[in-house]
């Protein structure tokens, strides 16, 4: 069996965070542990002026997402643990018509060529599948 990897977030209360305002690297991704709200890092602005990360909404099955099919607010995380997917809300769209976040859609076209998108940005590549 494989060895399992630990990884640790840095972590700190609010306060203690606000005090120090430490500038995060570029994807360091800190955690407050007394509110559980995640920020994550550009290498270059202050805690105190970093936007926090968008909360999860909730964690559910895909089969319930499918049932109950909110509409997430604008920025919030839907988690299905079942299917380990996520999607993000835009404030319109219903669950069932939200794409999954992180998973780009193929369309297949004449030939070998495949897109993948994934929001506005469009992939282009060569190869089946």
């Amino acid at each position: 069996m494989p060895a399992l990897t630990t990884i640790q977030l840095r972590r700190a209360v609010a306060a203690d965070w606000t005090t120090a305002d430490t500038i995060l690297a570029a994807g360091e991704i800190a955690l407050e542990t007394d509110t559980g709200r995640l920020k994550f890092g550009d290498g270059s602005t202050a805690w105190t002026s970093l936007p926090y990360a968008p909360a999860i909404v909730g964690v559910d099955t895909a089969a319930n997402w499918s049932s109950n099919n909110p509409v997430l607010v604008a920025g919030a995380l839907g988690f299905e643990s079942d299917t380990g997917k996520f999607k993000l809300g835009d404030g319109s769209t219903s669950w069932a018509t939200l794409l999954y976040a992180g998973r780009p859609t193929k369309r297949s076209f004449s030939g070998s060529s495949t897109v993948a998108s994934i929001d506005a940005d469009v992939f282009i590549y060569t190869g089946s599948g």
